[in-house]
């Protein structure tokens, strides 16, 4: 019960149309940046998740940039997560698709994230975001678009 309360919290609900849940295609333009002595990242593009009856898909076109420094590898990701009924009487809300989409560029300042992903799941609540993960000599940054 404490994880559904969480899940019913803090990711977004299905729309009811005609009493059947969907949430049809929403696209984010989503940015955000970070940077420490070291370097400095970028990211930004959209994200989109189609979520639908029982069919469902999510991706983006998201670009990550570094703009500072020198990066050996940067990893553009998306990341979308889904909760809806599970169980054999359907009324516990729980994880039914977890995935990260990854790029992964080396020894260069840019890593574009074209991907996208379909899955099959009655999906009640779900949320969908892009962050990067840039790694350089001495450490590497973290940063998530919003």
């Amino acid at each position: 019960m404490e994880d559904s309360d969480f899940i019913k919290k803090y990711a977004t609900p299905a729309e009811k149309t005609d009493g059947v849940t969907t949430f049809g295609t929403k696209t984010k333009n989503v940015s955000g940046s970070k940077s420490n002595s070291k370097i400095a990242v970028t990211i930004k593009g959209t994200i989109t998740a189609d979520i639908g009856i029982i069919n469902n898909s999510f991706g983006g076109n998201v670009t990550t940039t570094v703009t500072k420094g020198t990066p050996t590898v940067i990893k553009t990701k998306i990341r979308h997560v889904a909760y809806g009924a599970i169980g054999s009487g359907g009324t516990i809300v729980g994880k039914v698709q977890d995935k990260t989409l990854t790029s992964t560029c080396k020894d260069i300042k840019t890593c574009n994230n074209q991907k996208s992903f379909r899955y099959t799941a009655s999906v009640a609540y779900a949320t969908t975001y892009a962050e990067a993960t840039v790694s350089y000599s001495g450490g590497s940054l973290d940063v998530e678009a919003k």
